[in-house]
């Protein structure tokens, strides 16, 4: 019995020529960069046969498992325009050096896909990946032979599918990435292209080369979208991504599947402020009249561009699709918030009327404290020699002045950043001392204005992790705008942890098997959460635990190291929260003032209770990526929404302590 080395299949005798594909021994591949069918990878345990198709970024080939016998698919990773493969030859060449650096990190991202992937093996909806290699300079994943057609294709031959139908394939996907949103995982992809319609009826995801874990990945060196089933944030990096991301690109797709129009493009129909709608959207039921128009109201609120107004997850979705929840059009879901904002404000005014006899001494006193008179601050803050996060932390308190003087525009604010060591020069010295500053162990040689008026104004009370900044300090002239927390981290690789905290070391001991070492601890602190700890205390804990080599089942550490856990160990680790008496944390970012005069004393205070306030705390935590957590509580909540890792995390913030500086 012989078999084909291109199609694969049996064959009762030796031929020249494969009767069912026509290939010849020794025809080259489609294009001159491909592997040869014949090809093997992994010591023989793949063979590589005919190129099903290739793109900008690899080529997938039909291939046969030589150990399961049986035929897979296999994609490869190859960057057009920065390698090459001689015609014949196995091993990539980087033919562009200047972007070398751009193939070897989209490489681990590639690989980071087939890991991804493969948390999803057990999921009829999901393509199933077997395995993934590294060799010949690149790398490969091995997944599941399909035999269909994909969405788009089928489309093209056959028109758009019947609304039952239709339906039928959004449920199915709607299954699928509930799924994936429960691991942590946007999909960011969803379109016909990427939905596999097996000939045996079974509809499948099939690709995650967009997929993004959180709101940092290297993958944004390429931005991947599709017009007419991108929604707007994935356009800019400014709006954060998350399940509402993958609502539109489904909506956008169902709206396809059952009219046969692929919708207008998100960026030309999102409205903004100062300019009216450019482009309207047809419904559904107005370019297909069979279409209900419950399912297009549904379909309508899932495309919606503002994500204020889109349905927050897959489950909202599907709940409309399936009439568990009844939705208005977006037109009508805008005027019913309209209302309730009207009706709010008309209260709002009775309340005002009512208090028309307030003394105009009081309103002038109101008055006052709400404008500032003409002054000039100096703001001074500590670079790290991080050029990427200097920057960024630069971009965050611009636009946080930025916003202060949409307010107080008569108050000019000169920002100045310094090295470390010259930083601390700097305050020390006999110079001119700035208004306000961040305190990094060194205090500023002029006199300290205490901070009063912050701690008692309003942006303070939002911020109910700072109740303790005055005992702690034991004074009111520091000014946290972070926080760091201990926590546990859990490599999912190595042991399975059930619980979302950890209250004692007996409870993850118990799950570490006995070829794998159990935990270690970055901090002394941990002796009193967990009590003695100094067996499992080192100074590059958090190293180590990264290293896979050392094969360490749980990292005791704090958010500020969770960037480096889940860049090392994507998709790999869970947060557990410290579930004891008194969790001791961190206040971090602390800012002080100084008494240079009333007028800039005064602009001083507001500043820094502006700092507080939502849009300063998403600037500085969430859009700036610090390593330091928002200390007011409604940033603290987008915070956990942008990264689903910290889901209950934050559920004992009264247990916090602070240690005494």
């Amino acid at each position: 019995m012989y078999r084909c080395n291109n199609c694969f299949a049996e064959l009762e005798q030796y031929c020249d020529e494969c009767p069912r594909c026509g290939y010849r021994y020794g025809d080259p591949p489609k294009l001159d960069y491909q592997l040869f069918a014949g090809t093997e990878l992994k010591n023989g345990r793949y063979m590589i046969g005919q190129v099903l198709g290739s793109g900008g970024f690899g080529n997938i080939y039909k291939a046969w498992d030589t150990k399961l016998e049986k035929i897979v698919a296999i994609k490869e990773f190859y960057l057009l325009g920065v390698v090459n493969r001689p015609l014949g030859e196995k091993d990539l060449v980087i033919t562009d050096k200047r972007r070398a650096w751009e193939f070897e990190t989209l490489r681990d991202r590639f690989i980071l896909e087939a890991r991804i992937t493969a948390q999803f093996n057990s999921e009829p909806d999901i393509i199933n990946v077997y395995d993934y290699i590294e060799e010949n300079n690149t790398a490969y994943i091995v997944m599941e032979f399909l035999d269909g057609i994909n969405l788009s294709d089928y489309m093209k031959l056959n028109g758009h599918f019947d609304v039952e139908e239709g339906v039928r394939i959004c449920l199915t996907i709607c299954n699928a990435l509930e799924k994936i949103h429960s691991k942590g995982i946007i999909h960011r992809d969803i379109s016909p292209d990427n939905i596999f319609m097996c000939l045996d009826g079974m509809i499948k995801i099939i690709d995650f080369g967009a997929a993004k874990l959180t709101s940092k990945d290297n993958l944004d060196l390429v931005r991947i979208v599709k017009p007419g089933f991108a929604p707007p944030e994935q356009y800019s990096k400014e709006t954060p991504e998350g399940k509402w991301t993958d609502v539109y690109a489904l909506g956008a797709t169902l709206y396809y599947l059952i009219t046969g129009v692929v919708p207008i493009e998100s960026t030309d129909r999102k409205q903004t402020e100062n300019d009216i709608e450019k482009h309207e959207l047809p419904f559904p039921h107005e370019v297909s009249p069979e279409i209900p128009e419950y399912l297009s109201n549904a379909i309508m609120n899932a495309m919606e561009t503002d994500t204020q107004l889109r349905f927050k997850d897959i489950k909202q979705f599907k709940a409309a699709i399936n009439k568990d929840k009844i939705v208005l059009a977006p037109k009508e879901e805008r005027k019913r918030r309209r209302r309730r904002k009207y009706i709010g404000l008309s209260a709002a005014a009775l309340v005002i009327a009512a208090g028309t006899a307030i003394s105009a001494y009081t309103m002038r006193r109101n008055i006052e404290e709400e404008t500032l008179p003409p002054c000039k601050l100096t703001m001074w803050y500590c670079k790290s020699g991080d050029d990427q996060l200097d920057e960024a932390e630069e971009n965050a308190y611009k636009k946080i002045i930025s916003d202060f003087n949409s307010s107080f525009e008569d108050v000019e604010i000169e920002l100045v950043g310094f090295m470390p060591d010259e930083y601390a020069e700097k305050l020390s010295s006999s110079e001119q001392q700035p208004n306000i500053y961040e305190y990094t162990d060194t205090l500023s040689s002029a006199a300290r204005l205490s901070l009063d008026k912050v701690y008692s104004s309003d942006e303070m009370k939002q911020c109910s992790v700072l109740n303790k900044a005055e005992q702690t300090y034991g004074n009111k002239y520091q000014l946290p705008l972070g926080l760091d927390v201990p926590v546990v981290y859990a490599n999912t690789g190595l042991c399975d942890y059930g619980k979302d905290g950890v209250s004692d070391l007996s409870q993850i001991m118990g799950k570490v098997r006995p070829e794998y070492e159990p935990v270690v601890f970055s901090s002394k602190d941990y002796d009193s959460i967990f009590g003695d700890t100094a067996e499992y205390y080192s100074e590059s804990a958090k190293e180590k635990f990264l290293d896979k080599n050392d094969k360490i089942c749980f990292f005791g550490g704090y958010t500020s190291d969770y960037y480096d856990v889940r860049d090392k160990l994507p998709v790999q680790y869970k947060i557990l929260y410290c579930d004891v008496d008194e969790v001791p944390c961190e206040y971090e970012d602390i800012w002080c003032a100084n008494d240079i005069s009333k007028d800039e004393n005064r602009a001083s205070e507001k500043l820094l209770g502006f700092m507080l306030t939502n849009n300063a705390q998403d600037a500085l935590h969430v859009q700036n990526k610090s390593l330091s957590l928002p200390v007011n509580d409604s940033v603290r909540e987008v915070f956990v929404e942008v990264h689903d890792e910290f889901n209950g995390t934050f559920v004992n913030t009264d247990k916090y302590v602070f240690p005494n500086d």
